[in-house]
């Protein structure tokens, strides 16, 4: 079904005749053909008249896995509609909106005619819309940046101008190239996309600076980087754009030669994470604060004269855009979430020059980037004949796209794309009643955060926590949260952009070759990630589900990063990268990356065996060896361990006499978690795979087995016989507990899960045991409150289908 991405501040607007895009699975039992020639599944769609399919992940055996549909369909303001996707052909009926040149690519949505130069790529060259021309070839430039001196930079003679893709119902045009000055050498590389969809004369814009090519390997400083488009508006040419929210829009006439320029500094719009002393905003903080920048609110000016001056971060529009209209026609602009991606600027003139800032000149700082970085703005231009529509809905369609899902959640499940059972909400309530237990699990909307800066990772806390996955695949695909999505793509941008390091023409094994040769310059510190918080399943999601490439490419570039992830012992590193191996070599194929690299780390970490955490005082390793589930089965409680541990770990909790210290989250969640997922990535049936495939089970079922023993534990005395916790600091010789986690939200239910799964056929009473742990924790975090945090995990639904396997359907 189609429906807006809305969220909780934000209504639903009629979307007539408008192009939906989103993605969804296939089981490889469904042997949907993909054709070789065009890339597209043999779908087709009842309900709409204009529809592409576009494959992004495949099985095998090259059944279709994970397909992008765009289709045009009718959604009413803030509901859904119903689509039947079937066999066919892979596209409707129709020509395609784009035709490739030799020397330009012609584009046709219907309403709008546009050309584009792939000679001198420069942005638009000729715009018609209604029948009515309204852009023709100027000696302004279209797409530029300029120097911190001020030295225009503009699109190499070697810019590459191709389809990303292209049907009768959406094509993308992506230009990528050099940023050149004067004497034709390379300051800057980036990538525009340009967005057609039929019926629609707007054309949506995706810029990213990136910098990250060998050939110019230090931090970038640019004065601007921006877009603009000359317009033939005829006579009577005037501006409109918005002020503050709330308030009514300025709207004054333009003579030639006047210029109106909206600018927006920093607002009191929600952002993560300012107040850090490691991040540099492209605004400069005021002295002597963390939080408050010299540029507030927003400047309206016209002609020179200031209308509004900056000064108040409360002062602005939520969904700022401009607009400038004359006798012959016009465009609305506006930048994707611009009072949380500030500094930018909507600009007019009389003469019809319209300027959008993704990183504005106005901003008169500049803006730095690291080396090995990436960073991206949206933006749109709607074209019209006349002003017929309102420009407010340019900007409301910007930030909340016309996505969709499918409509039976079970549907996510049969397909097997996920690497956990996924259960419906009607489901979870079976178990929950089965248990005792009353619990909402509607996520309710929000409206969220921008992230502008994390330090390094998501540390700490509820933060140890894979927002991108459950905010998609949850929240979304579950309930249809749209501020949860946009919030997931938010986050998942930054990681791809910020935190992945990028190597856009080399290696990054290679990486140190091109270290930044100007260090010295002040920039952001801390934003690359480190290897104990990585979450890339959600990037992979966020790809799956919308088709963009930025995170696509971003996952290939992790996929260089994890063959240089150092090798030890310390638990949360080896977890988290285990689980991040497990999931790039699935997305990218790459079998080098898992025989090189993920084998022999798991031989490293589950082999060593035989550790006395009591006689020794240094050193890693488990109590014993890794067993089958026969031989795990006539394990004794209370004799029995099965611990793992390692004395580098946690030195400041440690106590006297003690050299080895665990944390209980770490080694009873993210280790089982870790150990599942490698070896998912490992094929049992392949003798060269299997060992280590299964030393990874026998360690999952093992670190279940300790979380029973010694982690999870019923306080004392007990507020009734569900309170138990799980140890936040534990010697391990001494069984002693330094302090309890206060918190519910580190499942420990999929170890539990999936040791029942290997022991149910082998020893059904101990395998039971372990399923009614897992029911145990759930009642715990009901009993303290907190099973909201726990409920929408994709972990918690695989134990709730588990649960229902052997207790109910």
């Amino acid at each position: 079904m189609a429906q807006e991405a809305l969220t909780s501040s934000q209504g639903g607007i009629n979307r007539l005749a408008s192009v939906a895009t989103f993605g969804f699975p296939l089981a490889q039992a469904d042997g949907v053909y993909v054709d070789p020639g065009s890339g597209r599944p043999a779908l087709a769609v009842e309900g709409s008249n204009r529809w592409q399919f576009s494959s992004l992940d495949q099985w095998p055996d090259g059944s279709a896995k994970w397909v992008l549909v765009d289709l045009l369909t009718d959604v009413a303001a803030g509901q859904q509609t119903p689509l039947l996707i079937t066999n066919g052909s892979g596209v409707s009926d129709g020509a395609a909106l784009a035709t490739l040149g030799s020397d330009t690519v012609e584009i046709d949505t219907g309403p709008l005619q546009v050309t584009l130069s792939r000679d001198d790529f420069d942005l638009f060259e000729h715009v018609t819309v209604d029948q009515q021309p309204l852009v023709r070839p100027s000696t302004e430039p279209g797409l530029y940046a300029t120097t911190m001196s001020g030295e225009l930079l503009l699109p190499g003679d070697d810019t590459q101008v191709t389809l990303e893709r292209n049907g009768p119902a959406c094509s993308i045009v992506v230009a990528e190239g050099k940023l050149v000055d004067a004497t034709d050498s390379a300051q800057a590389w980036f990538s525009c996309r340009l967005i057609f969809r039929a019926g629609s004369r707007d054309v949506e814009t995706t810029l990213t600076l990136r910098n990250a090519s060998q050939f110019k390997n230090e931090h970038l400083q640019l004065g601007s980087f921006e877009l603009a488009v000359k317009l033939d508006t005829g006579t009577d040419t005037a501006v409109t754009t918005t002020t503050r929210t709330g308030q009514p829009h300025f709207s004054q006439a333009l003579a030639a030669g006047e210029e109106c320029v909206y600018y927006m500094g920093q607002t009191s719009a929600s952002v993560t994470d300012l107040g850090s002393s490691q991040y540099r905003p492209h605004i400069p903080k005021q002295s002597g604060s963390a939080t408050q920048l010299v540029d507030q609110g927003y400047e309206l000016s016209v002609g020179g004269a200031v209308v509004h001056a900056l000064g108040n971060k409360y002062d602005y529009a939520n969904k700022p855009w401009l607009d400038l209209t004359g006798a012959a026609g016009g465009v609305t602009i506006a930048i994707q979430r611009l009072s949380q991606m500030w500094p930018g600027s909507l600009e007019a003139d009389g003469d019809g020059l319209v300027t959008l800032g993704a990183f504005s000149s106005r901003n008169d700082a500049g803006f730095t980037w690291l080396w090995q970085q990436h960073e991206s703005r949206a933006a749109i231009f709607s074209f019209h004949r006349d002003q017929s529509g309102s420009p407010d809905t340019a900007a409301i369609i910007l930030d909340h796209p016309l996505s969709g899902r499918v409509s039976d959640y079970l549907h996510y499940d049969a397909a097997g794309v996920f690497p956990y059972r996924l259960v419906t909400e009607a489901q979870t309530q079976q178990v929950f009643a089965a248990l005792g237990i009353s619990q909402n699990i509607s996520p309710g909307n929000i409206t969220p955060a921008v992230r502008r800066y994390l330090y390094s990772h998501e540390s700490g806390g509820p933060n140890n926590y894979p927002r991108i996955e459950t905010h998609l695949a949850s929240h979304w695909l579950r309930f249809g949260a749209g501020g949860y999505y946009l919030s997931a793509l938010d986050q998942a941008l930054y990681k791809s952009e910020w935190q992945i390091r990028r190597s856009d023409d080399f290696v990054d094994a290679n990486a140190s070759a091109y270290a930044a040769s100007n260090a010295y310059l002040p920039t952001t510190h801390g934003t690359f990630g480190d290897d104990e918080h990585r979450y890339r399943e959600g990037i992979i999601l966020a790809y799956h589900l919308t088709g963009d490439p930025r995170f696509r490419d971003a996952i290939y570039d992790e996929a260089e990063l994890l063959r240089g992830v150092y090798v030890w012992a310390h638990e949360r590193s080896m977890y988290k990268t285990l689980v991040a191996m497990a999931h790039v070599i699935e997305f990218t194929g790459d079998t080098d990356l898992r025989d090189s690299r993920l084998i022999p780390r798991l031989e490293y970490i589950t082999q060593p065996s035989g550790l006395n955490v009591c006689a020794a005082s240094s050193g890693y390793g488990w109590e014993g060896t890794p067993l089958n589930p026969a031989q795990f089965a006539a394990l004794t409680p209370g004799v029995d361990r099965r611990y793992y541990a390692y004395s580098g770990d946690l030195h400041a909790e440690k106590a006297p006499g003690e050299h080895f210290q665990a944390r209980g989250f770490i080694t009873a969640s993210f280790g089982p978690v870790g150990y599942y997922h490698a070896a998912r990535a490992l094929d049992p049936l392949d003798p060269l795979q299997r060992p280590m495939h299964d030393a990874a089970r026998a360690r999952m079922r093992d670190l279940a087995w300790w979380t029973r023993e010694d982690l999870f534990f019923q306080m004392t005395p007990p507020n009734g016989p569900y309170d138990y916790r799980m140890v936040y600091s534990y010697g391990v010789c001494g069984q002693y507990i330094k302090s309890i986690d206060a918190y519910d939200y580190h499942p420990i239910l999929l170890g539990m899960a999936e040791t029942y799964r290997d022991l149910k056929d082998v020893d059904l009473p101990m395998a039971l045991e372990f399923l009614d742990t897992g029911a145990l924790q759930l009642r715990a975090a009901k009993l303290h409150d907190q099973l909201g945090w726990l409920v929408q995990r994709l972990e918690c639904q695989h134990f709730f289908a588990t649960w229902l396997e052997q207790y109910g359907s």
